[in-house]
């Protein structure tokens, strides 16, 4: 045992002139960031835990909240999520993990659909060719509803009211299909790239 007390002296002395060198306090773990998205109604929240999750809802209003950045207008950091809407499930298959958004019809340079400035999306759009590119910059200029922050992270929601089915709104309560489908994409590192974890698809069904 005597002889290793030398390396064991050694030892302690570099980690005391390591502490007496190095100011702890500059050394920060990576914070804890919630990145769940989550399907709202009333005071329900649906955690969504898979790539493919299927949600029951009432027939009427609800919401998708999410985590993301706010756009970076200093940086030109453009972030934002892009959400289509199906009554198609097969269009879900058009978009998987690894795969460029150049080749995704519905996501693809182009294809954000228009909104209004302030209020953003009134309404869920159905359309395979297109997408609601939701960002927020200001309370001026938005497309999602801004909750919270959370060290640097924003909290969003995507409130959904009625639909917009072959060029006219619908009220939720009044459609005669008892499903849809949701897909959306959260551009994190912005190289338009779907990234692992980056890609969510919703089955949403109406429990009456």
């Amino acid at each position: 045992m005597t002889k290793y007390i030398p390396v064991i002296c050694l030892i302690v002395l570099a980690v005391c002139i390591f502490l007496e060198t190095v100011d702890l306090s500059s050394i920060t773990t990576t914070p804890t960031i919630p990145k769940h998205i989550t399907v709202v109604q009333d005071d329900k929240e649906t955690i969504i835990t898979e790539d493919h999750q299927k949600v029951y809802v009432n027939k009427r209003e609800f919401a998708i909240r999410f985590f993301h950045k706010k756009y970076d207008t200093i940086n030109n950091k453009s972030y934002n999520a892009k959400l289509s809407a199906f009554l198609d499930k097969r269009y879900l298959y058009q978009a998987e993990t690894d795969l460029a958004v150049e080749y995704i019809p519905f996501f693809k340079p182009g294809t954000g659909m228009a909104a209004r400035r302030k209020q953003g999306y009134d309404c869920l759009y159905f359309n395979n060719r297109a997408n609601h590119y939701l960002f927020y910059k200001t309370e001026d200029d938005k497309r999602l509803y801004l909750l919270d922050e959370v060290d640097g992270y924003a909290h969003f929601e995507f409130p959904i009211n009625q639909f917009f089915i072959d060029k006219k709104r619908q009220a939720i309560k009044s459609v005669p299909f008892s499903e849809f489908f949701i897909i959306l994409f959260i551009d994190k590192n912005l190289n338009e790239i779907i990234d692992e974890g980056e890609l969510t698809k919703l089955t949403i069904a109406f429990k009456d």
